[in-house]
């Protein structure tokens, strides 16, 4: 229940928030429960469960294309045929620790490990 609807029903909120009060008391004046439990129902969407399912699959789409454009994956021929300068660029820009030292077979495993 919100704070809104708190303030209408709650007896604590008589004095400190009057307008919300007399509002519901006006509201169960003559109305029994089943009433007023039909207003309340009224008054809540039941859209929004539909609206953020549909949220959160555009969310999920959205964050998979962008997986797919930040971390590229290669296959062992394609790093094979690549010089080691653009090995050591594309091992930076995955994060794999790695040097001038390590020789380029190191290189493509570690770059191969972390886009795997």
């Amino acid at each position: 229940m919100g704070m809104k609807r708190r303030a209408m029903f709650n007896p604590k909120f008589k004095h400190s928030k009057k307008n919300r009060w007399e509002k519901g008391q006006a509201i169960l004046k003559g109305k029994d429960n089943s009433e007023i439990i039909e207003l309340i129902k009224e008054q809540q969407p039941d859209d929004k469960i539909t609206d953020t399912d549909q949220i959160v699959e555009e969310m999920i789409k959205e964050v998979e294309e962008m997986v797919a454009q930040v971390s590229p994956t290669f296959t062992s021929t394609e790093l094979k045929k690549k010089k080691k300068a653009e090995l050591l660029e594309i091992a930076n820009t995955l994060n794999c620790s790695v040097t001038n030292k390590n020789t380029k077979a190191q290189i493509i495993t570690s770059i191969e490990k972390q886009s795997a």
